[in-house]
């Protein structure tokens, strides 16, 4: 058995934990983490081994494996790095793909492991055939790096640790400025480091090699990639070298999170909600970031997440009618303690402010009331509010009142953290601190309710602090637990940073603490802890960075003026566009219990007065309430984003604001606020939204240049009126059946296939020839990470959406004008709308929306099939036994019917083989994935039994969209 000081106790991810460094004019290179103590807590040799809990009792939810070491006896011959592939003759990706796997592996760790190590240290060959330290003193300490590096398990197979490069950071400081001298500054060699950096991360992560990789060896790889980018990015900021590259940009952590994969799996087998894991996903950055998390274990009593989903988790989802408060966790059973509402509604309508429960010298002086006394709210009398989940006990959405035993809880709770303020501040309260609790100081009846949802951004704006609550740290020591694991406990893996009302809770204070079971912490303490850590050891940069960009999403919506406008958000040299984008990111991974708040805590954050939009608390108040929000929003930019009609998915059925989403949250589902049968997307089935973060962020950019929008809801038009390029969309039966009954003239084959899926549309525009395929935006987007199982309820539910648009006559695609930006150049896509035209003049067409599609080049083998489908489908369109088919369709029941129809397939095959030329045979395949001798025929009926033709609009073209 190793000891507990041998490699073996290390894993292939060493913790890298990373924070930024101050540069005072001179290059610094932050240490690797040697054996030092943070704000007193010392690291242990178990957060060495793996980004693990950095407790002095670490004990991770599940262990890390090693990294099997496959390099042979093959070692690094201290060569130039970046042309190591071309001496070893693999300089191609091609060659280096078709390695043998142990070979390839092999390889990878000598060049990406020691390799690049060596290089950090000054060992290998430079450009010119110059050498930073002498051969011989360099091979003899490769020889070390190799021993210490690459141990033998009790299995007797070798595996490798990093955990000797944790060490070497002041070595390799040594080793930069003794480079600096040979190779012309410390410019040029960072930059030549950077270059091998990117070298090293562009072979790791090419999609030709990357799935090949044994997962820890990869990640045992990144890892160090990852810490020596760091260092290296640190150093050029501190150099202040212009115009550098940024080596902390390269995405070491692509696919470790990958869904579906064994840490996910592990992750919801530890307690982890399915949505929880998305946002780490898609929030968190770095690489050591991702492992720390993972590895945390979960606090707090456990929760059911089988029926929580990518965006949405049901476990802390509450029914109002079913919902009981909680007793304290000591309590058997105590009486409730209802608060004085006659007060609190004399202080709501009687005064400006709000109520606040009166301080109490002691529990035994509140014990003796009936209920708990409220006053007034005044400046010089400080209050402490509380934010909390419901879900953990702490409401009550039928009265007024909490347990006795959870007031006593909160008074004990306000009463330590007083004198904890008091003892950091030196010098004592003169009074007890006042508490306000929306379970007590808000009411429950409507007309009061009101009044304190006006006022309760001041409530947490005049609060003197404001105290967490949350049963997943309450309950977890503090003490002697480092700053790194507080803040991702309290900020980045709790349910109140998940909740919507705890946003604003959280963003609108002066002053925010998270109770632990010991103590409140802030982090405003423990941040600037974490971030002078970093000049000390690079790993707490990357914790730092996405630390920072969690907290940032509070401080985003701190006011810096007085609220009232968009700009009391802005900071110097900010447009408008950068709250909403801002916004848009804050409320992604959150979610709430009642569709209807969310107006509220929207026109909250953005200082709009909330009187007006809470007003709305009737039928289908939540729509209401949101349509309420965007003409609030359209007066205060003075429009609304152009490329908002675009990435919809659940849109209002409200009559001029159609084409506005019902709500920002990615946790917003058709079923949980569908409330109107007449709701077209009430037919739809449940499904998850496919838009991602990118596509919700950019629908709220727009540049300098870009013309707003305008709202209009006034007169008999109704809508959003905005200028776009588009198409026409018609759909032209074939000549052959122009005659036949309307019901049948654009499918006269309509019944030879069992099922119709309608995946995508081949459409030609006509003036120019040019092919292009349509597909729904959502099926497109769903398809894979679909079950076939999801798939199949989608399509049995959907039907044709696309063909029914199209027939109609009226149907038109509205482009997206930034299109460009958003899809890349994959196939030359773009999202475009799909609406139905309603009125159109000469200045502007009425339209109403539908859905959204992608519309996509045709590929050159989508045009071979296109082309050549539409020639036979002409053909057969006009052969007897299409006209047979369409005499029989309305008695399918007869044998006469499966005669024809048995026909008919047989001339769709023979028509469909006729035509074997080569070129269309491989378009076949590559396009449809069919063969031409056996299902190739079934695209006749599927995809071409009518053409669709587009016609453009003028680029200037007008539209009113609803």
């Amino acid at each position: 058995m190793p000891s507990s000081d041998s490699p073996a106790e290390h894993r292939p991810m060493c913790r890298y934990l990373t924070c930024a460094c101050k540069g005072n004019g001179g290059m610094q290179v932050p240490s690797f983490g040697e054996e030092r103590v943070l704000d007193g807590r010392r690291p242990s040799k178990a957060m060495e081994k793996a980004l693990l809990s950095t407790s002095s009792t670490p004990d991770p939810a599940f262990p890390t494996d090693d990294a099997p070491y496959l390099a042979g006896d093959k070692q690094w011959e201290r060569g130039c790095f970046l042309t190591y592939a071309d001496s070893c003759h693999i300089s191609t990706i091609a060659n280096l793909a078709s390695l043998p796997s142990e070979e390839l592996h092999g390889f990878l760790q000598t060049w990406l492991f020691f390799g690049l190590l060596s290089e950090a240290l000054g060992l290998n060959e430079q450009e010119g055939g110059k050498y930073i330290v002498d051969p011989s003193q360099a091979k003899a300490e490769l020889e070390v790096l190799y021993k210490e590096s690459v141990f033998v398990k009790e299995d007797g197979k070798r595996y490798i640790t990093g955990s000797k490069a944790l060490a070497l950071g002041n070595l390799m400081k040594e080793r930069m400025r003794a480079a600096a001298g040979i190779v012309g500054g410390i410019g040029p060699r960072l930059m030549y480091l950077d270059g091998c950096l990117r070298l090293a991360f562009q072979r790791l992560f090419d999609a030709n090699i990357t799935e090949r990789l044994d997962y820890n060896i990869k990640y045992s790889l990144a890892a160090l990639g990852e810490l020596l980018s760091t260092a290296v990015s640190r150093a050029i900021t501190s150099a202040q070298i212009p115009q550098a590259p940024q080596a902390i940009s390269y995405p070491w952590s692509r696919q470790y999170l990958v869904a579906g994969g064994w840490l996910e799996g592990q992750m919801l087998a530890h307690g982890w909600c399915l949505s929880e894991i998305e946002k780490a996903r898609t929030q968190f950055l770095g690489l050591n970031t991702m492992h720390y998390v993972s590895r945390l274990k979960k606090l707090g009593p456990w929760r059911d997440h089988s029926r929580c989903h990518k965006y949405r988790c049901s476990a802390f989802q509450i029914r109002m009618d079913e919902y009981q408060p909680a007793h304290a966790s000591q309590c058997r059973g105590c009486d409730p303690l209802d608060v004085d509402i006659d007060g609190v509604m004399n202080v709501l309508e009687k005064t400006q402010t709000f109520p606040v429960l009166t301080g109490e010298t002691s529990w035994n002086e509140l014990y003796e009331r009936d209920e708990a006394q409220v006053e007034a709210f005044e400046p010089d009398k400080p209050y402490v509010a509380l934010s909390h989940v419901w879900a953990d006990g702490l409401g009550n959405p039928t009265v007024n009142a909490l347990p006795r035993c959870q007031v006593e809880r909160v008074i004990n709770l306000i009463s330590e953290f007083q004198m904890t303020v008091d003892s950091d501040r030196g010098e004592k309260s003169p009074a007890p601190y006042r508490a306000w609790i929306d379970t007590l100081c808000c009411p429950v009846d409507w007309d009061g309710k009101s009044i304190a949802l006006e006022r309760i951004a001041d409530v947490y704006r005049d609060a003197a602090h404001i105290l967490v609550l949350d049963v997943s740290f309450t309950s977890y020591p503090s003490e002697a637990v480092d700053p790194a694991e507080l803040l991702f406990r309290a900020v980045s893996c709790s349910a109140w940073m998940r909740r919507l009302w705890t946003f604003q809770e959280g963003a609108l204070p002066r002053s925010l603490f998270y109770q632990f079971a010991d103590r409140a912490v802030t982090s405003d303490v423990l941040f600037p802890k974490l971030y002078e850590a970093s000049s000390k050891d690079v790993r707490y940069f990357r914790l730092c960075m996405d630390l920072w960009n969690e907290l940032g999403t509070f401080a985003k919506f701190a006011p810096h003026k007085e609220p009232g406008t968009l700009a009391h958000m802005l900071d110097p040299g900010q447009q408008p566009q950068d709250v909403l984008l801002k916004l848009q990111w804050a409320l992604n991974f959150r979610s709430l219990s009642v569709p209807k708040d969310e107006p509220l805590c929207i026109a909250t954050l953005l200082g709009f007065k909330i009187g007006l939009v809470a007003k709305e608390n009737g039928k289908h108040a939540a729509q209401k309430r949101m349509a309420i929000v965007w003409g609030m929003l359209a007066k205060r930019l003075g429009g609304i984003p152009p490329r908002l009609i675009f990435y919809v998915e659940n849109p209002l059925n409200i009559e001029g604001f159609r084409w506005a989403p019902r709500s920002l949250l990615a946790a917003d589902v058709q079923q949980s606020t569908v409330d109107d049968a007449s709701d077209p997307y009430a037919e739809r089935p449940f499904f998850e939204s496919a838009l991602d973060l990118n596509h919700r962020t950019i629908r709220f950019d727009w540049g300098p240049d870009t013309k707003l929008s305008q709202l209009i809801s006034e007169g008999e038009k109704k809508g959003l009126r905005g200028t776009y390029c588009g198409f026409r969309v018609y759909s032209r039966p074939y000549p052959g059946v122009k005659t036949a009954p309307e019901q049948y003239r654009l499918h006269p084959w309509d019944g030879v296939l069992a099922n119709n899926i309608e995946d995508r549309l081949l459409v030609r525009e006509e003036e120019t020839g040019s092919w292009f395929v349509i597909a729904e935006y959502h099926r497109s987007l769903k398809l894979a990470t679909w079950t076939d199982e999801e798939r199949a309820v989608w399509d049995r539910t959907a039907g044709t959406p696309l063909c029914k648009a199209m027939h109609t006559g009226q149907c038109a695609m509205i482009r997206d004008n930034a299109r460009d930006s958003v899809m890349g150049n994959r196939q030359k896509s773009e999202v475009c709308l799909m609406v139905l035209v309603e009125q159109e003049d000469e200045t502007e067409l009425v339209v109403r929306r539908q859905f959204s599609v992608i519309l996509s080049e045709a590929t050159e083998a989508d045009t071979i099939v296109a082309e050549t489908m539409t020639e036979l489908a002409a053909k057969l369109a006009s052969e007897h036994v299409t006209a047979d088919f369409i005499a029989v369709r309305d008695r399918i029941d007869s044998d006469e019917y499966t005669s024809v129809k048995k026909r008919l397939r047989e001339r769709m095959t023979e028509l469909v083989a006729e035509e074997a030329r080569p070129a269309f045979v491989n378009a076949a395949k590559e396009s449809e994935s069919q063969d031409i001798h056996e299902s190739m025929w079934a695209c006749l009926a599927k995809r071409f039994s009518h053409e669709i033709i587009l016609e453009r609009t003028p680029d200037d073209q007008l539209w009113l969209v609803d």
